[in-house]
Order: C-alpha cells, then structure tokens, then sequence
C-alpha cells in the first residue's frame, strides 16, 4: 500500500537534518497516520558535528557515535527500529541491515 498519491513509500531521514526537529516531525507524522508498518525508513547518521558558524567537525565513525545516534533518531521517530541505516558524511557506506534499539 501506497503513502502518498505518488505511490513513495521510502522517507530518507537522518539525524542532523533540521537538529533534529525533522525527526521529531516525522514521528509525530507516523503516529498520527498509523502507517510506520508501510514506510521503509532510512536513518542516516553519524555525521560531523556542526558548530554555531555551520562548520563541520571532525568524522564521529564511532561505535559510541553509532549507538547514539541511532538511539536519538528511533527516539525522536516514536519507533524502535529502521529498515535501513546508513553511514554517511565522511564515508558513504550504506549497511543494509535491520537495526534496533537496545
């Protein structure tokens, strides 16, 4: 089943894109709607941190980065897992895997 008139299933979301206020959006989206079992969700994450200028910092490809980050991002998206996580920023590495919280 389709959500959206466009037939688009997919939403690509990471944890910096709006310091997480489009994360917290989302979430509230998918609770609303019922429909997190029809979304194929892509959680990127890890990016450099940004400071108050926009300037980036140095790579956080770490497995504590990793951890974090994913937590914040299911936490902000009301849901406990994504159906596709992904490296990015520094390297653009895709893993295709079931991740969850925990």
């Amino acid at each position: 089943m389709s959500t959206s008139p466009t037939g688009g299933n997919c939403i690509d979301t990471a944890h910096i894109y709006g310091f997480g206020e489009s994360e917290r959006a989302l979430g509230r989206w998918l609770e609303l709607s019922g429909r997190r079992d029809e979304i194929v969700l892509i959680i990127e994450g890890w990016h450099p941190g940004v400071d108050e200028a926009g300037q980036f910092g140095p790579p956080r490809v770490t497995a504590e980065s990793i951890h974090a980050d994913l937590g914040e991002s299911l936490e902000r998206l009301g849901t406990d897992t994504s159906t596709c996580t992904c490296c990015t920023g520094t390297t653009r590495r895709c893993v295709r895997a079931r991740c969850w919280r925990g």
